[in-house]
C-alpha cells in the first residue's frame, strides 16, 4: 500500500454472496493470500451472513440489549433508594 501500511491477515476474511462459485472463492482466498472464509464474520457487532433463522442470528443481540437496560434498571433503584 502507498501509505506504508499493510494487511493483517489473521483479522481478515472473506465474505462471498451464496450465488459465488466455490471455485471464485477459492481462486479469491489463494490470491489474497491467507484469507480465510468465515460465514459468523461480523462487521460492527452485527453478524454478515444471515441465514433462514434470524432470530437464531440476533439473539445475542437481545440478550446484550437486556442484560444492559437490567443493569441500568439496577443502578436507578439503587441511587432512588440512598436519596
Amino acid at each position: 500500500l502507498f501509505t506504508g501500511q499493510r494487511v493483517n491477515i489473521q483479522k481478515s476474511s472473506a465474505f462471498f454472496s451464496k450465488n459465488t462459485s466455490l471455485t471464485a472463492q477459492n481462486q479469491v482466498c489463494a490470491i489474497m493470500a491467507g484469507i480465510q472464509l468465515h460465514s459468523s464474520t461480523r462487521y460492527l457487532g452485527l453478524p454478515l451472513g444471515i441465514g433462514r433463522s434470524k432470530s437464531e442470528v440476533f439473539s445475542y443481540v437481545l440478550d446484550s440489549v437486556k442484560a444492559k437496560l437490567w443493569s441500568w434498571t439496577n443502578k436507578m433503584i439503587s441511587v432512588a433508594g440512598k436519596e
